[in-house]
């Protein structure tokens, strides 16, 4: 299975990310962590971006293959991005699950300015500029709030992926 953690930058990706691995022994394949492999100096740019996502997906596809099961966490803004993710599972035959987290526009500024060591260099300027160019999903998927608390929020999307 690769169960896709999108969203914009500060809507809690990484921390249901990390909490649905913990939940499920799947391994968790964060975009933040293949930046700063990758990269030296990020600034974020398509050039960069599509190096990272490259890696990322070709990373689970491995994984797949050698029948581990996956979680990705990225923004994932671009349709082509989750398509490609879509598209790894099924020539694995994988299934394949994708997960919005959305946030508060509030509580995002107040989520990116208070990180410390966090292994996202993303700020909010970085956030306003990937609202502005994400592309809605229109696929169906599942949808949650951040705000709702972690434990809540996993036992919906394991109760979704059951179905």
């Amino acid at each position: 299975m690769l169960i896709l953690v999108c969203g914009l930058p500060g809507t809690g990706k990484t921390t249901i990310a990390k909490a649905l691995s913990q939940a499920t022994g799947y391994t968790l394949i964060r975009t933040d962590v293949i930046r700063k492999e990758l990269l030296n100096e990020n600034k974020y740019t398509e050039k960069e971006r599509d190096t990272v996502y490259e890696q990322i997906l070709t990373i689970a596809g491995q994984k797949l293959r050698g029948g581990e099961d996956c979680i990705l966490d990225g923004t994932f803004y671009k349709k082509s991005l989750r398509n490609e993710a879509r598209e790894t599972a099924e020539k694995n035959g994988s299934k394949f699950h994708l997960v919005e987290c959305v946030l508060h526009e509030d509580s995002v500024k107040k989520r990116i300015n208070a990180r410390k060591g966090d292994e996202s260099e993303a700020d909010f300027a970085v956030y306003r500029k990937l609202k502005k160019t994400f592309e809605p999903i229109t696929r169906k998927h599942i949808v949650i709030d951040t705000s709702k608390g972690t434990k809540n929020n996993i036992d919906k999307i394991l109760e979704d992926i059951k179905k």
